[in-house]
């Protein structure tokens, strides 16, 4: 299965500092790769619950897709990800 997951979260520069609580990263997209896009289906894959439409990547004849979720600083890009999950299994929406 090839997927990727993208988050936001802040850095620093100097990563000899001490840690600290942090945040933890909230998902900013997500990508499909082509044989998923082929499990899932084209049509499934092209036409999510999601506000954004997902942007076509590789060539057409055996696209992956990626999934815009959000800024990347509110909990609603998890309830996003969690959506296009179970779009993509073919679950219910729920």
């Amino acid at each position: 299965m090839k997927t990727m997951l993208c988050r936001l979260r802040g850095g620093r520069r100097d990563l000899s500092a001490p840690p600290h609580l942090e945040s933890p990263p909230m998902p900013y997209a997500f990508v499909l790769g082509p044989e998923e896009v082929r499990e899932a289906g084209r049509d499934t894959a092209s036409r999510t619950p999601l506000e954004e439409r997902p942007v076509r990547l590789g060539p057409s004849a055996r696209p992956g897709f990626y999934y815009p979720l959000g800024d990347g600083e509110s909990a609603e890009s998890w309830t996003a990800l969690e959506r296009l999950a179970r779009h993509l299994r073919g679950a219910p929406p729920g």
